[in-house]
């Protein structure tokens, strides 16, 4: 992830913490379990660089603050999400950071759908990459 914003310099990425944030309820499954548990990380666009913030300043102007990402959090649902980490110690459980991370992806895809039925904002849906890391081990996911 370092030598990923190292290869930006920084401006286009930035790392965000989404462990104790919360997705809206309306892109969660209504299974009554605890499917709020989502991945750990993301790496979103920034305005910090000229291009990102040119982007985020039209679709304001065009759409108004209509949020970007599934998540509740003021800062974070008005980024664009470039992809989603999972990590768990050495021992963790593979299965669950899975399930953490495609609840993210699950959400985002909502999300991106919900923008897409409204006024044209998105016109398709791109496809979503994810990280699961388990110790020292990196797991490659697209949705």
């Amino acid at each position: 992830v370092s030598t990923a914003l190292k290869l930006n310099n920084g401006q286009k990425l930035e790392l965000n913490s989404v462990q104790t944030q919360n997705i809206e309820p309306r892109y969660l499954a209504p299974t009554g379990s605890n499917t709020g548990k989502k991945a750990d990380f993301v790496l979103a666009f920034t305005d910090q660089d000229s291009d990102v913030k040119a982007a985020y300043r039209t679709f304001t102007a065009q759409h108004g603050h209509k949020s970007l990402s599934p998540m509740t959090d003021a800062y974070t649902s008005e980024l664009a999400f470039a992809c989603a980490f999972e990590l768990k110690e050495p021992n963790g459980g593979h299965s669950e950071a899975e399930t953490q991370l495609a609840t993210l992806h699950t959400a985002i895809l909502l999300k991106l759908e919900d923008l897409m039925h409204d006024g044209g904002v998105i016109t398709e849906i791109p496809a979503l990459v994810g990280w699961v890391v388990v110790g020292h081990n990196w797991f490659c996911y697209i949705s």
